[in-house]
């Protein structure tokens, strides 16, 4: 795959896709992405966790969609690239849930406050 274009998404079924299993959440994340987008993608292999999609990528057996968090190091020594592609996917929310009368330790709530934070 040239790193160098921008891809439609139509593009990326020409090429081999590599998910996570179902059920997981970016794996349902991404599948409805491509169905708002009226695409079809169908995997080339399925992994089970997010780290196994990515050492799949770094051998070359095809792309994936993946946090990009999770791959920085990779992407910043050059054993992954990143494609460009016309259609980015919506943010992605997180939501917090805490029992009621119960003290949160103070690492905890550093933690939310990061969350929090914008």
């Amino acid at each position: 795959m040239n790193t160098s274009i921008d891809y439609k998404i139509e593009d990326l079924q020409n090429y081999k896709l590599i998910c996570q299993k179902r059920p997981s959440n970016t794996r349902a994340y991404f599948d409805e992405f491509i169905k708002k987008n009226n695409v079809v993608l169908t995997p080339s292999i399925e992994a089970v966790s997010t780290a196994i999609v990515n050492d799949l990528c770094k051998i070359g057996l095809g792309y994936a969609f993946t946090t990009k968090e999770y791959i920085m190091d990779s992407l910043q020594s050059g054993e992954l690239v990143e494609l460009k592609v016309n259609t980015t996917p919506p943010p992605r929310e997180i939501g917090i849930v805490l029992y009621k009368n119960t003290h949160i330790p103070y690492a905890s709530n550093k933690f939310i406050d990061m969350i929090l934070k914008k």
